[in-house]
C-alpha cells in the first residue's frame, strides 16, 4: 500500500514539475508584453510631464508679472491669492514580485504626482487644475489694468495686463492638450494592467506548485519513516543501537559492512560475491577481488591493485533530469595514500558519466570532493593513514561542492556564477577505483558507503557522523 502511494505522490510531484517548468517558460512572455505596454506609454507620459511643466512654468511668470505690476502701482489688493500648480496624478496598482504570498496582490492602492522618476509606473492617471494638495507658486494679485497708488501709470497697467492675459490663453491651450493624451496612455495601461494580473496568477501558480511539492515531499519521507519502504527499520528504531541516520526518500545507496546490522538482511555482507544495498532498490555491489573483514570495525578490505566493489547497473540517483545535488558519505581507512601502480589518487567512490561524474578521491593524502571536470575540487587538509575517518562531499544549488572531515567542513570549491554542470541521471557506481578504468586503485578500508540525491545540511552530516563514529573510534 505505502509503495503505491509513494509513488502516485511521486507521479504528481513529477507531473507538477512539468507543469512548474511549462509556467515558467511562459511568465518572460508576461514580461515582455508588459515591458512593451511601457515602451509605448512611456514617450506620451512624457510629452505629459512637459505640458504640465510648461503650464506650471507659465503661472510662474504670470506671479512674476503680477508681482512687478503690484511694486508699480497697478492693480488691487482685492482678490489676491495663492497660485497653485497642475498636476498629473498616478495611481500605483502594480502587482509586485514581493506580492506573490497571494495576501495582497496589488501591495495596497498609492498616488504620486507624475514625474520623471515614476514614469511607466501606476495604473491610472488623473488631471488637476490649481492643485490645492500642492505647494503653491507664488501671490497673484487680482486687477493688473488699473492703479491702486500713486506713482502709476495706465498704460504700463494695461501692458502687464496684456502679458498675463497672452500666458492665461497658452495655458488654456496646453491644459486643452492633457485629457486626450491621459486617455490614450489610460487604454493602454488597461491592458498593462491586465497583463500583470495575469503574471502575478503563473507565478502563484509556481509558488502553490513548488509548496504543494514540498509538502508531498515531507509525507513521502514520513511514510518511509513510518513504514520502512524499501529500508528495513526505522528512524526511531536504529540498528544496533546506535543513534538513527538521516533515512528519507533522497538515500539512493547504502552500503554497511556491519553484518549484524539488521539493515543488511537477507544477505550478509559479502555472501554471493554481492555488497548488498540495504535501501532495497537493487543496487547491490558485485565485489571483485576485495576482502570481507569482520572483525570490529566490519569492512571491505581493498589491495590497491585490482579491487573494487560496483552496481551492475546505473543508479537513478534523481527523481528529474536537473541533476543539481548530491551527497556523497563513506566511513573508510587509507592504508596508503599510494595506489599499487604508483597513483597518488585513489578512488574512494565515483560514479556518473564523462563530464557529469563525481567522485570522493584521496589525493596526495588530502580528500577531495569533485562535480564535472578535471580541475574543480574541493579539498581538505592533510591526513593521515591508519585512520579512520568519516568523508562526505555534497554538492548544492549547481555552484558549490564542500569537504567535510568527521562533521567538519574541511574545504568548498565554488563554481561561481556561471553555474557548475549537471550529474549524470543514471550511471554506475564504483567503489575503491577510478569508475571509467580499471586505476586508481584505493589501498586501504571502507565500513560503510551512503549516497543521497540531495545536498545534506551541516546538521544531518553531523547527526550521521554522531550515529556511527562509536564503531570506528
Amino acid at each position: 500500500m505505502s509503495d503505491k502511494l509513494i509513488k502516485k505522490l511521486n507521479d504528481r510531484i513529477s507531473s507538477n514539475k512539468t507543469a512548474i517548468g511549462f509556467i515558467e517558460a511562459e511568465i518572460p512572455k508576461y514580461e515582455e508584453t508588459i515591458n512593451d505596454y511601457s515602451e509605448i506609454t512611456n514617450p506620451t507620459e512624457n510629452k505629459i510631464i512637459s505640458v504640465a511643466s510648461s503650464i506650471n512654468s507659465l503661472q510662474q511668470q504670470i506671479v512674476s508679472i503680477a508681482t512687478s505690476a503690484f511694486n508699480v502701482g497697478c492693480g488691487t489688493t482685492v482678490g489676491a491669492s495663492i497660485v497653485y500648480p497642475d498636476t498629473v496624478k498616478t495611481h500605483n496598482e502594480n502587482v509586485t514580485s514581493s506580492s506573490y504570498d497571494g495576501l495582497d496582490p496589488f501591495g495596497g492602492k498609492t498616488s504620486s504626482v507624475l514625474s520623471s522618476s515614476n514614469v511607466g509606473i501606476g495604473t491610472f492617471l488623473s488631471f488637476t487644475q490649481n492643485d490645492s494638495s500642492q505647494a503653491g507658486l507664488g501671490t497673484l494679485y487680482g486687477t493688473m489694468e488699473a492703479c491702486f497708488r500713486i506713482p502709476c501709470f495706465i498704460s504700463t497697467c494695461i501692458t502687464f495686463s496684456s502679458q498675463i492675459t497672452s500666458l492665461q490663453s497658452q495655458i488654456v491651450t496646453l491644459r486643452n492638450q492633457l485629457p486626450s493624451e491621459i486617455t490614450k496612455v489610460n487604454d493602454v495601461r488597461t491592458e498593462k494592467r491586465n497583463s500583470e494580473i495575469e503574471r502575478y496568477g503563473q507565478k502563484r501558480g509556481v509558488a502553490s506548485l513548488k509548496e504543494r511539492n514540498a509538502e508531498m515531499e515531507s509525507a513521502i519521507n514520513t511514510i518511509i519513516n513510518i513504514s520502512s519502504v524499501g529500508i528495513g527499520t526505522t528512524a526511531s528504531t536504529p540498528p544496533n543501537g546506535y543513534p538513527a541516520i538521516v533515512i528519507d526518500a533522497s538515500l539512493k545507496l547504502y552500503y554497511d559492512a556491519d553484518a549484524n546490522n539488521t539493515l543488511t538482511q537477507p544477505e550478509t555482507p559479502g555472501t554471493g560475491g554481492k555488497w548488498k544495498d540495504i535501501t532495497g532498490r537493487g543496487f547491490d555491489g558485485t565485489i571483485t577481488n576485495a576482502t570481507y573483514d569482520s572483525t570490529s570495525p566490519e569492512f571491505f578490505n581493498f589491495n590497491g591493485v585490482d579491487t573494487s566493489v560496483a552496481t551492475s547497473g546505473g543508479i537513478d540517483l534523481y527523481d528529474t533530469s536537473t541533476g543539481t545535488e548530491i551527497s556523497v558519505e563513506s566511513w573508510v581507512n587509507a592504508d596508503t595514500f599510494e595506489s599499487g601502480d604508483g597513483d597518488t589518487s585513489q578512488w574512494i567512490l565515483g560514479g556518473g558519466a564523462t563530464g557529469l561524474h563525481y567522485d570522493l578521491v584521496f589525493d596526495l593524502g588530502r580528500a577531495r570532493g569533485r562535480v564535472g571536470g578535471s580541475g574543480e575540487y574541493a579539498f581538505s587538509g592533510t591526513l593521515n593513514t591508519g585512520r579512520w575517518y568519516h568523508l562526505v562531499f555534497t554538492y548544492t544549488s549547481q555552484r558549490y561542492v564542500r569537504i567535510y572531515v568527521d562533521a567538519s567542513q574541511a574545504g568548498i570549491y565554488d563554481w561561481g556564477s556561471g553555474l557548475g554542470p549537471t550529474i549524470s541521471k543514471n550511471g554506475v557506481v564504483k567503489l575503491g577505483e577510478y569508475a571509467g578504468a580499471n586505476s586508481f586503485n584505493l589501498d586501504g578500508k571502507i565500513g560503510e558507503t551512503r549516497i543521497y540525491n540531495r545536498a545534506l545540511t551541516p546538521t544531518e552530516i553531523t547527526q550521521n557522523y554522531n550515529a556511527t563514529k562509536a564503531r570506528y573510534e
